[in-house]
């Protein structure tokens, strides 16, 4: 399935959208949140999962250039935004007393986890493509182990150096 913010064209390519202002402005205030008290508005868990799940493969990849340049300004990404705060968010989330929580929250919790897992079905998928495509067949393919060469036999060797196999050479 393409992400909301993606959509197939003729020919396969997928374009993606950047993240929009509303999702970037949220994923700072969730970082402030976290920050400061290491709380989360229920609401805004939601909200900031499905923000980076949906522009999640807008990002650049975390170990390339231009990744380093948006970490180097300090922007949130939403690929940053799930490697710093998404593990955060969902302990938090899963911490509360089922007890003392309604519907409204233990709902915000479901969909919180399944956006979670969604974004790392979403990332897992990225890196097997990229492993495919550097020549790695992927998880499913266990690359076979070189054959160690057999050691030659005595015979063979000595065939091989002329000496005819007399331990010590002729006269």
């Amino acid at each position: 399935a393409v992400p909301a913010a993606a959509a197939a064209v003729p020919g396969g390519t997928v374009v993606v959208m950047p993240p929009s202002e509303a999702a970037t402005r949220l994923f700072g205030d969730v970082r402030k949140g976290l920050e400061k008290s290491a709380t989360v508005i229920w609401k805004n868990a939601v909200d900031s999962l499905t923000a980076a799940h949906t522009f999640y493969l807008y990002t650049p990849a975390p170990d390339s250039p231009e990744m380093a340049a948006i970490d180097a300004d300090g922007l949130l990404t939403p690929r940053s935004f799930v490697e710093q705060f998404m593990a955060q968010i969902t302990n938090i989330l899963l911490d509360q007393n089922p007890k003392t929580t309604g519907n409204f929250e233990r709902g915000c919790v479901e969909e919180s986890l399944r956006i979670a897992v969604a974004i790392c079905q979403v990332d897992l998928r990225e890196r097997v493509a990229y492993w495919e495509r550097v020549g790695y067949g992927g998880l499913n393919e266990a690359r076979p182990k070189p054959k160690p060469k057999p050691k030659p036999r005595e015979e063979e060797k000595d065939a091989k150096d002329g000496s005819g196999g007399g331990g010590g050479g002729e006269r």
